[in-house]
């Protein structure tokens, strides 16, 4: 079993955000748990600010045997989630 990466330049937007915390979608789409984005609503990056970093990146992992090689495309924010084949 391998381990499927999703990598983002959009970790600040609320619609991409949102993939990766809707528990609905993810059991309906894969039968599985969501598993949430690093970087979610600040962005992981180089850019200095109050308190820390930010920037736009994002990333989550995922056991990929959950996804069976599948695909699944949420067209209101055009993100597609690709299992590993």
């Amino acid at each position: 079993m391998g381990i499927a990466v999703f990598l983002t330049h959009e970790a600040r937007d609320r619609e991409i955000i949102e993939v990766f915390f809707d528990r609905d979608w993810w059991r309906l789409t894969f039968e599985t748990e969501p598993h949430g984005l690093i970087g979610a609503g600040t962005g992981l990056g180089p850019i200095s600010c109050s308190g820390g970093f930010k920037g736009n990146l994002g990333y989550t992992l995922k056991e990929s045997g959950c996804l069976d090689g599948s695909h699944a495309v949420l067209n209101n924010t055009g993100v597609i989630i690709l299992g590993a084949v």
